[in-house]
């Protein structure tokens, strides 16, 4: 029902079966646990955010509403972040969590964190994976709240709002408007497709750690 509503852009059939209304709930719940949870890195944001823009495109969503809720799920994920790196980065969970990003994620993270200071949670919003990072290292390193909260707010209206609009215009590409249903399906399924190549990187690395450890 909702891909047979979203690849048709039915109005009527997302209003009568509340799809509106899921469609915001997963939005929301993918941004938030991309922003607060580390084991949650992996979920594509990026493209979701371009997703959502194109059926604003396509009066599937409306631009305002959509921005303030995936804005409030992007700051308030963000902030939960930044408590746990605060308050609960010695707790095994987190100690467990760190030990499964690897060494390159995890220096390029620290790297971009000290080069930039809090303006690297504005600009590390646009690149995928260390964005789930930098707020838990900005808690453990104990950046001050008032900071942190200008940065992570700024940074969430940039976000959402930049890749919004892209994929507005994107959809109005006349390439796009040409194949619109092959358009709206490659970008339904893109999101899906990052994830998968995610989940994998992410076995292939925890197997090759385990290899290493038990090799030496």
């Amino acid at each position: 029902m909702f891909i047979d509503a979203l690849l048709t852009q039915n109005l009527s059939l997302f209003g009568q079966h509340g799809i509106t209304f899921a469609i915001y709930c997963i939005l929301t719940m993918a941004i938030f646990l991309e922003s607060a949870l580390l084991p949650a890195a992996l979920l594509p944001g990026d493209s979701l955010l371009l997703l959502a823009g194109a059926m604003i495109t396509k009066h599937l969503l409306r631009f305002y509403p959509t921005l303030a809720v995936l804005v409030t799920a992007t700051g308030t994920g963000y902030w939960l972040n930044y408590l746990t790196g605060r308050w609960l980065i010695q707790t095994k969970s987190v100690q467990k969590w760190l030990m499964n990003v690897s060494a390159h994620d995890y220096q390029r993270a620290q790297n971009f964190s000290r080069r930039y200071g809090p303006s690297a949670l504005l600009i590390g919003r646009f690149i995928g994976f260390i964005r789930t990072l930098l707020p838990l290292l900005a808690g453990a390193t104990s950046l001050r709240q008032r900071h942190f909260h200008f940065f992570n707010w700024l940074g969430a209206v940039t976000w959402v709002g930049v890749l919004l609009q892209v994929g507005e215009h994107l959809a109005n590409l006349p390439v796009f408007k040409e194949n619109s249903a092959i358009g709206m399906a490659f970008l339904l399924l893109l999101p899906i497709l990052l994830f998968v190549a995610g989940l994998m990187g992410s076995f292939w690395f925890a197997r090759r750690r385990r290899k290493r450890e038990a090799g030496s």
